[in-house]
């Protein structure tokens, strides 16, 4: 899928987003994190991701969603520097949603902050570091084994970039 021919666009969190949100978070718990979770551990996301604490949870952060041909496929939610969580519906990982999200999320947390710092689950981490993220430490939490990450405002796309093509050269 080529995302320059779909209409993406990404804008704030309404509350007629929470059951769709919330079935795609719960979605990516069930069919790709539940690989590295304990029963108890997906039923405690299941419960956290659901529409109720949804509407509660998202007070406390800057919540947008991704609309693909006016579809919501992805959510991004941030405070201060901090991602709390983006996810991307299953049915549309690997075509470039995870990464607009992302970039989306660091031009905000950019304008004001130096730093960047996340809490990703085990699947996503190769994820985080292509855009720049480093490896900080594990740490156990509800929701299974959680490696906390950042990035320095430093870590410049051309960086990365040239990285990236020094790699793919060898």
């Amino acid at each position: 899928m080529n995302l320059n021919i779909l209409m993406l666009s990404i804008r704030l969190f309404a509350s007629k987003d929470f059951a769709m949100v919330s079935k795609i978070t719960i979605d990516c718990f069930e069919k790709i994190n539940s690989k590295n979770m304990s029963k108890d551990e997906v039923k405690y996301a299941k419960e956290y991701y659901s529409t109720t604490k949804l509407k509660q949870s998202s007070k406390d952060f800057n919540f947008y969603v991704c609309e693909l041909n006016s579809q919501i496929v992805g959510s991004v939610a941030f405070k201060e520097n901090q991602i709390h969580n983006l996810f991307v519906d299953p049915k549309f990982h690997r075509i470039g949603i995870g990464k607009k999200l992302l970039e989306f999320a660091e031009s905000k947390i950019f304008k004001n902050h130096q730093l960047v710092v996340l809490d990703s689950s085990p699947y996503a981490v190769e994820f985080y570091k292509k855009f720049g993220y480093k490896v900080l430490d594990n740490h156990q939490n509800k929701l299974g084994l959680s490696i906390a990450m950042s990035k320095d405002k430093s870590i410049s796309k051309t960086n990365l970039e040239s990285k990236a093509g020094a790699k793919t050269k060898s």
